[in-house]
């Protein structure tokens, strides 16, 4: 596999100006967080979608996923803008190991300059970027990570701006297993939105480089499935009904069941006709232990008439947790996704030992 991770930000709240809801559901699918509640919700980069607002007012504002691979090739794109480039040397992104940071992209205003640092080292020079105040730009951060004939690249809206060839391993260790955002500095300058992200490393044949400027679409179920084995609360509601919000209610509506092999299926809207590659399919389940029994969950997908369970998730917590599986092909064909495969595809969980 390829594909890693990918997030659109359309779950975490619709109110705009507001901190995500419910409170810590950020927190819950990414393993750093820092200063949730001081993270906005914002209008995204397409019609009907939502970004996250890193604020620099405050400090320390910080999201990231780690441990995703020990690759030592990954690149990671996402769209971002900001209202003004008002101070020199903010960091806002960084690939990390261990949480480490290790190659980091900083932004200045007094020249329009990008600049690429190994841990507290500028590499290279200070380059131009051609990204504007209060538009949405699309920026790719890629590495090969080694102490001597390591690279980078950085694009910008596809156009590439900026390769360095040497030293890019920060530390004894090899590779980058994440990435970080970040806005320390208090002031407008280090404020920033992102939206359509993704993270991937160069394993598999399939999205191992630059995939360009991406789109990340959110599907919810619409429908019932071909089965629905687990309990519905509220009862006698449709099972797709109670896991369609937008903003995830926790105990308000929900599926559960205690029984192993039991499956709960739900039909999911389509993608927007403008969309003709999918690059790959993330689910994403809220779920929690409702006694001091851990279970497994498995993350569903049912292609062409057939089952794919997927690996088993432990889950121990009471408190909710958001569990991803990352499908890059369709499974029932081993190639790439198309919309139509997608449009008759159906998704959701399983009770398993």
């Amino acid at each position: 596999m390829a594909l890693l991770w990918i997030d659109g930000f359309d779950k975490y709240g619709t109110s705009i100006g507001a901190a995500p809801s419910p409170a810590g559901i950020v927190g819950k699918k990414y393993t750093h967080i820092a200063q949730e509640s001081s993270i906005d919700v914002q209008t995204g980069r397409f019609s009907n979608s939502y970004g996250l607002k890193l604020n620099g007012y405050y400090n320390a504002t910080r999201l990231g996923m780690d441990n995703l691979t020990t690759d030592r090739t990954v690149t990671l794109g996402f769209a971002m803008k900001t209202a003004q480039f008002d101070e020199t040397d903010c960091r806002f992104v960084a690939l990390t190991y261990g949480g480490t940071y290790g190659i980091s992209l900083y932004w200045g205003s007094s020249t329009a300059y990008f600049a690429v640092y190994r841990g507290s080292t500028q590499i290279g020079s200070q380059f131009l970027h051609t990204m504007s105040a209060g538009t949405w730009h699309y920026v790719e951060l890629k590495c090969y990570c080694d102490n001597t004939a390591g690279t980078v690249e950085v694009r910008v809206d596809g156009t590439t701006l900026f390769t360095f060839n040497g030293d890019t391993q920060n530390g004894t260790t090899n590779y980058h297993d994440g990435f970080r955002f970040m806005s320390y500095n208090s002031a407008e300058a280090n404020t920033f939105i992102i939206d359509d992200l993704y993270f991937l490393d160069s394993t598999g044949s399939n999205n191992n480089n630059f995939l360009g400027p991406c789109r990340v679409w959110t599907s919810s179920p619409n429908a019932n499935g071909d089965t629905q084995d687990w309990d519905v609360v509220p009862a006698n509601s449709a099972h797709y009904s109670v896991v369609d919000e937008a903003i995830c209610d926790e105990d308000s509506e929900y599926v559960e069941s205690n029984v192993n092999g039991e499956y709960d299926l739900w039909g999911v809207a389509d993608c927007p006709s403008e969309i003709s590659t999918i690059r790959g399919v993330q689910i994403s389940t809220d779920a929690r232990v409702t006694d001091t029994t851990p279970f497994n969950l498995y993350q569903v997908c049912k292609s062409n008439a057939t089952l794919y369970d997927g690996s088993a998730i432990s889950i121990g917590s009471t408190n909710f947790v958001t569990k991803t599986r990352m499908l890059e092909v369709d499974p029932a064909t081993s190639s790439l996704w198309t919309p139509t495969n997608f449009a008759s595809a159906q998704f959701g969980v399983k009770v398993g030992t």
